[in-house]
């Protein structure tokens, strides 16, 4: 489909007024000199109104998956992409940020391990982070959309989008990153919001098109066999270890804000799910045979009129670029901050070329993705959450417990022997676990297998920041 051809001059507007406000918002929240402090961290400085605009805006870049996953398997999307991880939000605002106290002065989750554990185990935990959070999906994504736009080819959709939001995210920092989320906030809501409103009012009544739907559609449990089922509950654990959320609880004014951030996000994350799973069985209801993955857009622009098509445009750009500048800017943090030995005067001005080197190594990287956006989820998820998960709550949950030494030991197995799970051994003889459960176990024999030794004694690191006037 071609965005341009359905598109009268009201959209056009809408879109420009939007990209307008987005590059202004970006000049004025910059500083001509940052601090260290400032530039990572807000000088922690964001309250609750911003904490919550930019955790719900960061969450979503996935948008064409979630309705590709919603469209082809309609409730089991909300519950698998929804439940699951409104109940680790929760877990996480009432169990993880209270034990955040002790580690204020650290500016990301690496550092915390380090001071916990040794700074091996950071660096381990930077490289897997790094991986988690590298955002060749969110540059495919705008890549798509550039492309639908412009009818350009899909590399030249990527970089033109990915050089776009690396522009303002190098410019001011966390800073610009927050302040163009705000708007992405509100931009993404009224969006999604005016598809389902145009659903019920022009298409069909919820009771109709639910009606219509095939039986599998209204199950919350779909086709998946309980295991397979089950582990998407598990991956949603992995947010007890994003590097975003740890970035924003450091750089609120106080964690009683962080705590409180979280559980008001949860409840905006339940109203913007239930507005795309809903639109995307209207567009299961409405185009039947369309390609799943472009189906929600195309249902958007064949039932919104003017202006409002141009509204919805905005929405999924913001959509997509509220999660691409969260992970450029995480993703070059760790690795200026974390893998590399950088003095702290230098960091502004490298960590501005990372995010560069960040966004064209993923926009290579996104010329080799064929996979759907559910496997590609399941998988990295699985990797992630089966292999870090369990050693950095046993370390912040039980400080000195976990010797470095184990913590190598855990993560390096278990990662290694999922990965050969994974494409080599997962379904021979009919055996096919899931690659998350045979992490998990590695890790659990390698905890009971090996003698805990002494209390981890952290070396202290040259990297951690002070607070700055």
């Amino acid at each position: 489909m071609n965005l341009a051809d359905s598109l009268a001059l009201p959209d056009y507007l809408f879109i420009a007024l939007y990209f307008s406000l987005l590059l202004w918002i970006a000049q004025k929240s910059s500083r001509p000199r940052e601090s260290t402090l400032s530039y990572f961290l807000m000088s922690r400085r964001l309250t609750l109104p911003m904490f919550v605009a930019t955790l719900v805006s960061t969450w979503y870049g996935g948008i064409f998956g979630v309705t590709e996953i919603a469209f082809e398997n309609g409730m089991y999307a909300f519950f698998t992409q929804g439940v699951f991880w409104y109940l680790t939000y929760v877990l996480f605002a009432l169990c993880v940020v209270p034990k955040l106290y002790r580690y204020r002065s650290v500016l990301t989750l690496p550092d915390l391990v380090e001071q916990s554990v040794g700074p091996k185990a950071a660096r381990l935990t930077a490289v897997f982070n790094v991986i988690d959070v590298f955002p060749v999906a969110y540059v495919l994504a705008i890549g798509t959309l550039v492309q639908t736009f412009f009818s350009v080819s899909l590399f030249v959709g990527m970089l033109w989008g990915g050089l776009f939001v690396a522009a303002y995210t190098a410019l001011g920092g966390l800073r610009s990153v927050v302040a163009t989320d705000c708007l992405q906030f509100v931009v993404m809501f009224m969006g999604v919001g005016a598809v389902l409103v145009f659903s019920l009012v022009e298409v069909a009544p919820l009771a109709t098109m639910w009606e219509a739907l095939p039986p599998a559609h209204k199950s919350a449990v779909g086709v998946d066999s309980a295991f397979s089922y089950a582990v998407w509950g598990f991956i949603a654990l992995a947010t007890l270890i994003d590097p975003n959320f740890y970035t924003r609880c450091f750089a609120a004014v106080d964690l009683s804000t962080a705590r409180l951030g979280i559980l008001v996000s949860t409840g905006f994350w339940i109203i913007f799910d239930l507005c795309t799973t809903l639109g995307a069985l209207y567009a299961r209801f409405y185009l039947p045979e369309a390609v799943p993955r472009q189906a929600y857009l195309q249902y958007a622009m064949e039932i919104l009129p003017s202006g409002f098509k141009g509204m919805m445009v905005a929405s999924i750009a913001s959509t997509i670029m509220s999660t691409l500048d969260s992970y450029l800017f995480t993703a070059s943090t760790i690795g200026i901050k974390n893998l590399s030995n950088l003095a702290q005067d230098k960091m502004v001005f490298a960590h501005r070329i990372f995010v560069f080197v960040f966004v064209l190594a993923a926009v290579c990287m996104a010329t080799q993705f064929t996979g759907g956006f559910k496997q590609v989820w399941k998988f990295f998820g699985s990797l992630n959450g089966g292999c870090l998960l369990f050693p950095v709550m046993l370390s912040l949950f039980r400080q000195g417990q976990v010797t470095e030494s184990i913590f190598c030991l855990a993560v390096v197995l278990s990662a290694a022997v999922a990965i050969l799970w994974e494409f080599f051994f997962k379904g021979i003889g009919g055996i096919d676990i899931e690659t998350f459960y045979v992490a998990i176990l590695v890790n659990g024999i390698v905890y009971i297998g090996c003698r805990r030794g002494p209390p981890a004694t952290p070396q202290p690191s040259h990297l951690y920041m002070k607070r700055e006037v």
